[in-house]
């Protein structure tokens, strides 16, 4: 079998698993560089051996940072044990290949107390000092857009997915269903009393009839990018550059530095699951690595003057 072939049905089958096809592609374009390191060209792929792997290893750390080879390391593990699994192999050649230490381990951008204030602060002027019924609409649409991945760690492409039956509210409760999560997972999250406000103030002038949440300005769906062009739109406003990603790093980082709410139950309200809907800690563990400005701020504690 030459290595196209086996890395198309390796392909084939994490996307099956319920992997997003950015991680697929980035899984294979690893081992696609991998074996050409190593020189294994054509149906070459199965003679690796352990030394192979061992030298390759050496030659990448000498060249890249310790998390790109390691994200490298993950991807020729998965691919060599579904070899095995499916009988191509006898034996899999990466039982000893290990990570490379990483150090420090740096932390996902999230947006602090005071910065979350600033943005915040930007959206309820934005409402005050609308002057027209259309501008009115469009504050309380933005104000839910960003409240609904920064008080429930909705991806952008999760948020304008939406529909209106998605949301459930009352006066004391408040949960959004994702249909269709990374990997075509489903899962609920209960909304604060922030995060229903906002769905409720929009609510009002998008009305609660059948269809997507937040329509486009030419009908159908608001995008993902004009969903992006928002949240920057209001973040220049109050000061600051900030991404869709990082509202939901904050709800993320929120929830297990303030919350003190356990790793498995922050995994599974972030969408962070197995294909069978079990809690994946590993990638969750993120959040309780300190920011670059929380270190900082541990070492001026110490100092003298």
């Amino acid at each position: 079998m030459t290595n196209a072939d086996a890395l198309s049905r390796f392909a084939g089958d994490l996307a099956a698993a319920g992997r997003s096809q950015r991680t697929v592609n980035a899984y294979v374009q690893a081992i696609t560089r991998a074996l050409a390191a190593m020189d294994l060209c054509d149906s070459r792929w199965s003679s690796t051996t352990p030394i192979d792997l061992a030298e390759w290893r050496r030659q990448r750390a000498a060249i890249t940072k310790p998390a790109t080879v390691n994200l490298e390391v993950d991807a020729l593990r998965q691919f060599y044990r579904w070899a095995v699994g499916e009988g191509l192999l006898p034996a899999d050649p990466t039982t000893r290949l290990r990570h490379l230490p990483e150090g420090q381990m740096l932390a996902p951008k999230w947006l602090s107390r005071q910065d979350q204030h600033r943005l915040l602060r930007a959206l309820q002027r934005a409402e005050q000092g609308a002057n027209t019924e259309r501008r009115r609409a469009l504050a309380a649409r933005d104000a839910a857009l960003i409240s609904l991945m920064l008080h429930a760690g909705l991806r952008v492409s999760e948020v304008v997915g939406l529909d209106t039956g998605d949301i459930a509210l009352s006066e004391r409760r408040g949960i959004v269903t994702v249909r269709l999560g990374k990997g075509g997972k489903w899962r609920e999250v209960p909304l604060n009393r922030d995060a229903r406000a906002a769905v409720a103030g929009w609510f009002r002038f998008r009305g609660q009839d059948a269809g997507a949440l937040f329509p486009g300005d030419k009908g159908g769906r608001l995008t993902a990018r004009a969903a992006e062009a928002t949240v920057a739109r209001i973040a220049r406003a109050a000061g600051l550059t900030v991404s869709p990603h990082q509202l939901r790093h904050t709800f993320c980082h929120e929830l297990v530095e303030r919350g003190k709410v356990p790793l498995d139950r922050v995994a599974l309200l972030a969408g962070h699951t197995t294909a069978s809907g079990r809690p994946r800690v590993e990638t969750t563990v993120r959040y309780t690595t300190p920011s670059r400005e929380e270190l900082e701020r541990a070492v001026e504690a110490i100092e003298w003057e």
